[in-house]
């Protein structure tokens, strides 16, 4: 887990979220796949992996809670028809976090941008072009 932890979320939710049916390893294992969906979208915008520039990783930290938190609380909620208001808040704040980042490319200020190929522009020249005759 790169930027969040098990306990940031329980200190989010509140203790009472683990039981038998949301436990830490439940969490821990909705936090790696957070954490891997926020990685691929900052990978796509041509930034290293993991972000370590602290600005930039406190944003995604915050992501990453949204996320999780959102996850774990359909989870939670068992078999109801409906998301609770809160889970709600959780995925909205965590969609509109993955939509900036994909429409502004700069938004994780001070994040290094990874070597090689990338998309918007970053990287290497592509090996094939439309028009090329083989």
């Amino acid at each position: 887990m790169t930027y969040l932890t098990v306990e940031d979320v329980v200190r989010e939710l509140g203790p009472g979220i683990l039981s038998s049916h949301v436990t830490e390893e439940d969490i821990a294992a909705i936090i790696e796949q957070v954490e891997a969906e926020l990685d691929g979208l900052v990978a796509a915008q041509g930034y290293a992996i993991p972000v370590t520039a602290p600005r930039a990783k406190a944003m995604l930290a915050q992501a990453a809670t949204f996320g999780a938190c959102a996850r774990i609380l359909g989870a939670y909620a068992g078999t109801t028809a409906d998301a609770s208001p809160r889970e709600n808040a959780y995925w909205q704040r965590y969609r509109e976090f993955c939509d900036r980042l994909v429409a502004q490319p700069g938004l994780l200020e001070g994040a290094d941008r990874a070597s090689g190929t990338g998309v918007h522009g970053h990287g290497a020249e592509p090996i094939f072009r439309m028009r090329d005759a083989f």
